[in-house]
């Protein structure tokens, strides 16, 4: 439902493209077509792709028609997706196949060369990129305008060229806005100014738009909580097992995740936020608790408690089907495990080695 409210809030604001990033395909290829479903703006990554075939998933590039403050001119923007490589990245995608996300550096290539044949002034690229990946691309293809990126928190506080490409990052969790004013001159040559708008008390808020925020937090958790007043307690039907069950088998390894900070994930950020708010927030959950969110997941500590941490099916994946077939493939770790959650934004100092090594069973099956 949160979800769901962001994907409205940036049609109401008038969005005409949007990228595609790694976290957006968490639940694979199938789960984000239903959740964005048919919206006003279009959807567009040159190296989100089929593992096997390397085809694009979703349209690498698209045009944008646009008209000068004045009516004066028209301008004709083309706009291309990208994410950061991850060369371990595998998510269930269409028709039963896999999805891959390659090396950005080719694929943004052959988009320039299709919309600069097309004809258009301007070049764009979205980027889902650290700066620094960023300025290596724009080196390569220095035929892009402009690169308008996210990364964690990252934003621009001073004019950032590469030879001809303004590099601009506006930051995370809507609290900048970035503002660039494009200026073509009569030879086509392009200036640009760019300010950052810290979104503080000196903007008034767009009252529609603010009851329809304030309206997300409460819709959603009543529906938590009408799913948790309608499941008995402890009942776990679907995917997800609980690690009650993990333990029959795997004694010594539950032994072992009762002493690490997984095991109480929920308590942790419960203790945090109760200065400030009744519970976790709903995207707190996300990373606290087992599979929040997804079908058969936590939904509450009173629904289902057996969920209520970060458990053994947070990172080797819902066990029903492993209980039918002990010996079948199931479990994997590895980076791509870990950085759904240890993110930029959440956990800034994560490195993979050393903190798996708090959380690595010291005896297996």
């Amino acid at each position: 439902m949160r979800t769901q409210a962001l994907l409205t809030g940036m049609e109401r604001m008038g969005y005409a493209v949007v990228n595609v990033g790694e976290r957006d395909l968490r639940q694979g290829y199938d789960r984000f077509r239903e959740t964005v479903g048919e919206r006003d703006f279009e959807v567009v990554s040159a190296n989100v792709v089929r593992q096997d075939t390397k085809a694009p998933i979703f349209k690498p590039h698209t045009v944008v028609e646009t008209t000068a403050p004045r009516g004066e001119a028209k301008i004709s923007v083309g706009v291309i997706g990208v994410t950061r490589f991850n060369p371990i990245f595998r998510k269930p995608g269409p028709d039963g196949g896999q999805l891959a996300i390659i090396h950005p550096v080719a694929p943004v290539q052959q988009a320039v060369a299709e919309l600069e044949q097309s004809g258009v002034d301007l070049i764009v690229l979205l980027a889902a990129l650290h700066r620094d990946d960023a300025a290596r691309i724009v080196s390569e293809v220095p035929e892009i305008d402009f690169v308008v990126g996210s990364y964690g928190g990252h934003f621009t506080t001073r004019q950032d060229r590469v030879e001809n490409t303004w590099l601009l990052y506006s930051g995370n969790q809507g609290k900048r806005v970035g503002e660039t004013r494009v200026y073509v001159n009569d030879d086509r040559s392009l200036d640009q100014r760019t300010r950052m708008h810290v979104l503080n008390k000196m903007y008034p808020s767009d009252m529609g738009m603010l009851d329809f925020v304030n309206s997300v937090p409460s819709t959603s958790e009543s529906a938590v909580a009408a799913v948790s007043t309608g499941q008995a307690v402890g009942s776990l039907s679907g995917p997800y097992v609980g690690a009650e069950t993990c333990k029959r088998c795997h004694a010594a390894e539950y032994a072992h995740w009762e002493t690490t900070a997984h095991a109480d994930a929920l308590t942790s950020v419960e203790q945090q936020l109760a200065k400030h708010e009744k519970g976790p927030r709903m995207q707190c959950r996300t990373c606290h608790t087992t599979a929040a969110g997804l079908p058969g997941g936590f939904v509450s500590k009173d629904a289902t408690p057996a969920l209520a941490s970060v458990s053994c099916e947070s990172c080797h994946g819902a066990a029903r089907r492993h209980l039918d077939d002990p010996e079948g493939p199931y479990g994997k770790v590895g980076l791509s495990s870990c950085t759904v959650c240890h993110d930029v934004k959440n956990s800034p100092k994560f490195d993979y080695y050393s903190y798996v090594a708090k959380v690595k069973h010291q005896a297996s099956r």
